[in-house]
């Protein structure tokens, strides 16, 4: 069964099979093993042939294998090259596209190795605890408050594979020295993460290397953010946790159905190079404490999040990304504010991961969620919404700069590449050219209803926009009343804004139909008011 399992997961991964053909691989192993029950009881009560059980097994599989191929056109599709960029981003529907495309188009980032980082090598008398180090991320442990002893065996194997890799890149960055200022050290700290995520295959880890050179050959050192997609507000890297990983904060509830997939690439992949410059700018020559192989955690947002917002594309193409392009960079994956949403999607797809990245994976309930926060954070990045004294995280159509945008951490590394010219934000001038039409959208989960605003563009008369193109963004009620208590505060502001019951409907809204309804009639009218 363990073997029949991990053949699975590959074939669908390899062939990119559609959902129902997963499906129908996870139906074939449900029913093979009922069979498998079922005809070994006849077989123990009957001394039936044991040979003719394995031949009836086997047909059913061979049977489902051909009807999932089937049903994805009767042939796999081509397999991409796992460390090809990403194609030229189509700019995503946004109100300041061309402005951005112009400014992107005329950027060339520095290289990675550019930033003069030391390389870390580990002397012989720190090789032992360095190799403990490695297993016990080799092996998900990492709760710095409990004792681990690494087991022997994955000790050795983790220094002997080190020892083993280290001449054979040495002869690789040798062949490939006109590359060599295009991407980080390869230092006993990549090295590693490569192994763990090889399982210590010396031979996988110069595939992947030399495929890694290729990949930063092509895209020049670095990537480039596409400015239209950081505007959504989907990605975030503003600061650093206790343990000195950068936070890479994922806000679901921002997510596009129509997202362009391409572009979101390169914007993970520009997050993902902000991440590695980071680390390197701070880094000196010996091996941190508290991250000792330069990870990073990621914090996945589920508030406001609905069907509408899973997307199994994106998901597939996060995955492939952090577990191709930067293999176990990423140290830990902490989902908050778990809703039946997240649980039923969890529950379905965490059997099928690879134990190492289940183990990764964290799930936080929305009660939970202000003490974790508190307990990972310092006090001063933490955001005052959840008890800290940090500055909220601000909505996307609320940022005017690059930090409020991106995170403060993106942006001091997009300057180094480069980026200082960005696009402003929008200005009094260009939102006197806008209006703001509300959508409520029922949700029962916890942060009650949920809007969806969207923005449009006046033409010459006035009207909005005959094309039909806006800018959507996702509010909860939560957020909408405490954007309007903030705005009521400001003199001058329309009297709407101000009204208790206003405040009332947003904050019940939720499974009551009509007051979201009301609502959202007074969220649009207020708003235009302000524009």
């Amino acid at each position: 069964a363990p073997l029949q399992t991990e053949f699975v997961i590959r074939c669908s991964a390899s062939l990119d099979l559609p959902i129902m053909g997963m499906a129908l691989w996870s139906m074939q192993l449900v029913l093979q093993g009922a069979l498998s029950v079922a005809m070994g009881a006849w077989a123990a009560c009957s001394g039936g042939d044991e040979l003719f059980r394995s031949l009836l097994n086997f047909g059913v599989l061979i049977l489902l294998i051909t009807l999932a191929l089937s049903l994805h056109g009767g042939s796999a599709s081509k397999v991409q090259d796992d460390f090809s960029p990403a194609a030229k981003a189509v700019p995503s529907r946004s109100l300041s596209t061309a402005a951005a495309a112009s400014f992107a188009s005329k950027v060339r980032p520095p290289s990675l190795g550019s930033v003069g980082a030391p390389p870390v090598h580990c002397q012989d008398d720190q090789l032992d605890w360095f190799s403990g180090v490695v297993a016990r991320m080799t092996e998900v442990e990492l709760d710095p408050s409990k004792l681990y002893v690494a087991p022997p065996h994955l000790k050795e194997q983790a220094k002997n594979s080190l020892l083993a890799l280290r001449p054979k890149i040495a002869a690789l960055l040798r062949a490939n020295e006109d590359v060599a200022q295009l991407h980080e050290p390869f230092d006993d700290l990549l090295l590693s993460r490569f192994l763990m995520a090889t399982a210590f295959d010396v031979d996988r880890v110069v595939q992947f290397l030399e495929g890694y050179i290729k990949y930063r050959r092509e895209c020049g050192g670095s990537f480039v953010p596409d400015m239209p997609t950081v505007r959504v507000g989907i990605l975030i890297l503003p600061c650093e946790d206790r343990m000195g990983r950068p936070v890479l904060i994922i806000r679901v509830r921002y997510l596009d159905p129509e997202v362009d997939i391409e572009a979101l690439r390169s914007t993970f992949r520009a997050f993902m190079d902000a991440v590695i410059l980071h680390l390197l700018r701070k880094r000196g020559g010996c091996v941190s404490q508290d991250n000792p192989l330069e990870q990073y955690l990621c914090l996945v947002d589920t508030e406001g999040l609905t069907f509408k917002n899973v997307r199994i594309p994106v998901v597939k193409m996060v995955l492939h990304e952090a577990t191709v392009s930067y293999p176990d960079k990423v140290q830990e994956i902490v989902v908050l504010g778990v809703n039946f949403v997240v649980s039923t999607a969890w529950r379905a797809i965490g059997p099928l991961l690879h134990p190492r990245t289940r183990k990764k994976v964290k799930m936080i309930q929305t009660k939970d969620v202000p003490t974790y926060l508190q307990g990972v954070m310092e006090h001063d990045q933490l955001p005052s919404n959840y008890g800290g004294a940090g500055a909220p995280f601000m909505p996307p159509d609320q940022a005017c700069n690059l930090s409020e945008r991106a995170g403060q951490l993106a942006a001091a590394c997009w300057r180094d590449l480069g980026l200082e010219g960005a696009p402003p934000s929008d200005g009094t001038s260009e939102m006197s050219q806008l209006r703001v039409k509300v959508k409520p959208r029922i949700s029962r989960g916890a942060s009650g209803s949920v809007y969806e605003l969207r923005t449009h563009r006046l033409d010459a008369n006035g009207k909005p926009s005959s094309d039909g193109s806006y800018l959507p963004t996702i509010r909860t009620a939560s957020e909408c009343a405490d954007f309007f208590d903030r705005l009521g505060e400001v003199a001058g502001a329309p009297t709407i804004l101000r009204t208790n019951s206003l405040m009332e409907r947003l904050k019940r809204g939720g499974r009551q139909v009509e007051a979201a309804a009301e609502a959202a009639a007074d969220v649009e009218r207020g708003l235009n008011l302000v524009l």
